[in-house]
């Protein structure tokens, strides 16, 4: 690996750059102004080996011209029958040359089966992506809104050093000049009609400061599918359709919450959201290109 420090950057510019060595090309975006638009993407759980899921799914979503991608983790499949951090990089080179990519960490990144995979690969590739934070749980900003990666393999219980890091940065973000919302995304779901786990307990308690430190969108993976789910105010999306084999998005919808799940299907699929003058709009492309939930929220 090499390393390029780059300085006398513009703020809210796209720069195109060429690495002389392969002559492989590539942007990136400087952070925007407050109140500025732009557009973002989310993808999760990328396992590229299984056939063309991935490549078809970012052959759609790529063109919306996404200024930074957020991944919600299980980026690749390390202790699976084929070794996919050697495949991850060709496949991925699009989305990569695409923008800035900021990882949540999921458990097929810090396998127990692969004693050391985190610090070698994950960490050694991707760690410290935020401004500040640690390298598997992390904060960024772009436009008035910040963004906070969750690792969901560390305790989210209200004591936690996490979580108390997660309340005190929320709450300093929403004094920052120009703030207007949050968005917080991590790998293993807080709420799920699926066939995975949840944590409503941690979900119950963070939904208050979410409220609270105006946070109207939280993006969560793991559970292979799509699903949103509008609660309180606050929508919780499960984009985890980026290559995976497609789970029961179904298994688990006598829980409790599961009757403000509005949408749901086992689609691989990313999410394009569109930032603008006092609305945020997401939309969930397949691999086929067809758009298969759209919503909005009114946002500061």
């Amino acid at each position: 690996m090499h390393d390029a420090a780059i300085t006398g950057l513009a703020p809210s510019t796209c720069y195109k750059y060429r690495l002389a060595a392969n002559d492989a090309k590539g942007r990136f975006c400087t952070m925007r102004p407050a109140g500025a638009a732009y557009t973002f993407m989310a993808i999760g759980d990328t396992n590229q080996t299984l056939g063309d899921n991935t490549k078809n799914v970012l052959s759609h979503v790529l063109p919306k011209n996404p200024d930074f991608v957020l991944h919600g983790g299980d980026i690749q499949y390390y202790d699976s029958t084929i070794e996919t951090w050697a495949s991850w990089f060709p496949i991925m080179q699009p989305m990569m040359s695409q923008g800035a990519f900021f990882p949540a960490i999921g458990n097929h990144e810090d396998e127990k089966q692969s004693p050391g995979e985190l610090t070698t690969y994950s960490l050694r590739f991707f760690g410290g992506a935020g401004f500040d934070g640690t390298d598997t749980y992390y904060r960024f900003t772009s436009g008035g809104v910040w963004f906070f990666s969750i690792d969901t393999e560390l305790p989210l219980d209200a004591q936690s050093e996490q979580t108390r890091w997660l309340v005190q940065s929320l709450a300093d973000a929403s004094q920052k000049p120009g703030y207007r919302f949050s968005v917080v995304f991590l790998h293993k779901p807080l709420l799920t009609c699926g066939d995975t786990g949840d944590n409503p307990t941690a979900q119950q308690y963070l939904e208050a400061i979410f409220k609270q430190y105006k946070v109207p969108l939280v993006l969560q993976a793991h559970m292979h599918g799509y699903e949103r789910f509008e609660t309180n105010g606050i929508t919780y999306v499960t984009t985890a359709g980026g290559g995976g084999n497609i789970n029961d998005v179904n298994q688990n919808t006598s829980r409790a919450y599961c009757n403000t799940r509005t949408v749901a299907g086992p689609w691989y699929h990313a999410m394009i959201f569109d930032v603008a003058a006092g609305m945020l709009t997401g939309t969930a492309i397949d691999r086929d290109g067809t758009v298969r939930d759209t919503f909005t929220h009114a946002v500061p």
